[in-house]
C-alpha cells in the first residue's frame, strides 16, 4: 500500500510531458529560425530550412529550382547591413490528413539597410506568398514558393521605384 501511494505521489510532482505543438505552432518555429538565419546572414542555415528539391515559381512565371534560389539568397543577404528584421505572419493554413504537408499563405515582411548609390538606406518590402512545407525526417522544410502578390518596396519610407 506505500508502494502504492509513494508511487502515486511521484507521478504527482513529476512534470507532465509537454503537449504536443500544432502545425502551425511548429512552422512558426521554422519561421524563427529562418528569420535568424537571414539577420545573422547565415546562407547555410537559410537553405537548411528548405527540402533537398525547393522551387518556385516567380511573380512573372519564371522557374526557379534549389540552386537558382541558394544564388538568389546569396545575392540578398550579401548587401544587408544591420538591422535586419524579418516577420512572416500566417494570414491561411491547410495541412494534409497525416501532418505530413502544410500550404500557407504568409504575409512577409522584411526590413533592412543597404547601399544604394552609395548612400546607407532603410529598405522595407512585404508580400503575401503561398508556402508548401513539407515534413521530412521530423521537421518542417521549405518545398515550392508560389503565388507571389501584393508585392510593396519602400526605402527610407518611401515606395519604391519613385513616381515619375
Amino acid at each position: 500500500m506505500t508502494k502504492a501511494i509513494a508511487a502515486l505521489l511521484m507521478l504527482a510532482i513529476l512534470p507532465a510531458p509537454p503537449a504536443k505543438r500544432s502545425v502551425r505552432e511548429e512552422i512558426e518555429v521554422q519561421y524563427e529560425k529562418l528569420g535568424a538565419a537571414n539577420e545573422r546572414k547565415d546562407l547555410a542555415a537559410v537553405m537548411a530550412l528548405k527540402s533537398d528539391t525547393f522551387y518556385t515559381i516567380g511573380p512573372r512565371g519564371e522557374l526557379n529550382d534549389r540552386v537558382s534560389m541558394e544564388e538568389y539568397s546569396r545575392r540578398f543577404l550579401e548587401p544587408l547591413r544591420p538591422q535586419i528584421k524579418i516577420k512572416q505572419t500566417i494570414l491561411d493554413l491547410v495541412v494534409s490528413e497525416h501532418e505530413l504537408v502544410a500550404m500557407v499563405h504568409v504575409h512577409q515582411e522584411v526590413s533592412r539597410f543597404r547601399e544604394i548609390d552609395g548612400v546607407l538606406r532603410k529598405v522595407e518590402t512585404s508580400v503575401v506568398q503561398r508556402e508548401t512545407w513539407v515534413k521530412q525526417r521530423g521537421e518542417w522544410k521549405l518545398q515550392f514558393v508560389d503565388e507571389e502578390r501584393d508585392q510593396k518596396t519602400l526605402v527610407d519610407g518611401q515606395p519604391w521605384p519613385p513616381a515619375k
